[in-house]
């Protein structure tokens, strides 16, 4: 599912992460409907069997994420430290 009240729900084209949105649509959309009929464990599966699918890739994205969020925190402090350093200087 790639278009849900008409905005665009996902932002990758994969099909792995447009069916894991689609998988989440559909539950949250018809939600009477799941409980009614007993579908949660369903759904709960086969989010979690999509899921699992995509791990390796997540977990590749979130270590590059955090090494570049680590990085730029650093920058900023030796920065900030930099700035600091010119400002005691100055006043002595």
């Amino acid at each position: 599912m790639r278009i849900y009240n008409e905005e665009d729900v996902m932002a990758d084209d994969s099909d792995d992460e447009n069916s894991l949105g689609a998988i989440v649509i559909e539950a949250l959309s018809n939600i009477r409907t799941v409980a009614s009929l007993s579908l949660e464990t369903i759904y709960a599966a086969e989010f979690v069997r999509l899921l699992r699918l995509r791990k390796p890739r997540t977990k590749r994205k979130t270590l590059f994420q955090g090494l570049a969020a680590g990085f730029g925190q650093s920058v900023q402090f030796w920065g900030k430290e930099i700035e600091r350093e010119k400002m005691l200087a100055a006043t002595l």
